[in-house]
């Protein structure tokens, strides 16, 4: 009873002020909310790679890939890179490992004290070298993109759009670990609809958690161009922009013959009916 009240507390003040900044506390509390909140025992999901036994040299790959990727995008905004943490590999093939396991992609555990992104991509050898720029394109998706010389309540309105949440962690100045995770899946649930793989279970454990309340302006640099521009960063952008406005017709021309099929064999079958 004890423990769980200091648990509460913990989060409560973690919520309200950030994490503690030690990193053994902040782990501590991840693995006990783990516990409370999905009551299940961590330790069968700790030492493998759920999926990945004859791949290991892939699953380092992409690890490898992820880091790679998140740390130049972090050099565009001019902040130091993050520094992979034993500990937090832990937990985050911890996580994933139960999502291969399980199934259940939508884990929605709150973890107050380490930053998780959970991300689950088709099998692709690349998947950790593109996925961080895909996660990172959200601020300059929907109707305005992000302003990076906005001020703080701007920041944090903007914040809510496009999945944009993800995308400040990557860069969030304050942020200096991270634990990335790997495994593989033939098939998870997601939205109670089971979807068929085989699939890659990516999950970062980034420390200390970036979502500090009225932290923004101080956390969230501008951007610097030159590199962006030198890395094809825009270029890739407007490929993406050009892919989604081809899927979305091919879409609506589906729905649209889709529709006129059926229009035209209601049709013939009130003409049969009158004849």
């Amino acid at each position: 009873m004890t423990q769980m009240v200091l648990l509460t507390l913990l989060i409560v003040f973690d919520t309200c002020y950030g994490t503690s900044r030690n990193l053994k506390i902040d782990l501590d509390v991840a693995w006990s909310e783990w516990s409370y909140h999905l009551s299940d025992d961590y330790t069968q999901y700790i030492g493998y790679y759920e999926g990945m036994t004859d791949d290991i040299d892939i699953h380092s790959k992409i690890k490898a890939q992820y880091l790679s990727g998140i740390n130049n995008i972090r050099h565009w905004h001019s902040v130091e890179p993050l520094k992979q943490i034993i500990e937090l590999d832990e937990i985050a093939q911890a996580y994933a490992n139960y999502i291969a396991k399980t199934g259940k992609y939508e884990v929605g555990v709150p973890n107050s004290a380490i930053q998780l992104i959970i991300s689950c991509r088709d099998v692709n050898e690349d998947v950790g070298k593109t996925l961080p720029y895909e996660l990172y394109s959200n601020f300059d998706k929907g109707d305005k993109p992000f302003d990076f010389e906005a001020n703080e309540e701007e920041m944090v309105k903007m914040q809510n759009v496009e999945g944009r949440r993800v995308s400040t962690c990557i860069i969030w100045k304050s942020s200096i670990n991270i634990g990335i995770g790997v495994a593989k899946t033939n098939e998870i649930i997601c939205n109670k609809n089971t979807q068929r793989g085989p699939f890659y279970i990516i999950v970062a454990a980034i420390h200390p958690r970036p979502s500090v309340l009225e932290k923004f302006k101080e956390n969230i640099t501008p951007r610097n161009l030159v590199p962006m521009i030198h890395d094809g960063y825009f270029q890739n952008l407007e490929k993406e922009k050009e892919r989604d406005k081809s899927f979305i017709r091919y879409k609506m021309d589906s729905l649209f013959r889709n529709l006129m099929e059926r229009v035209l064999e209601k049709d013939v079958s009130i003409e049969k009916k009158e004849n």
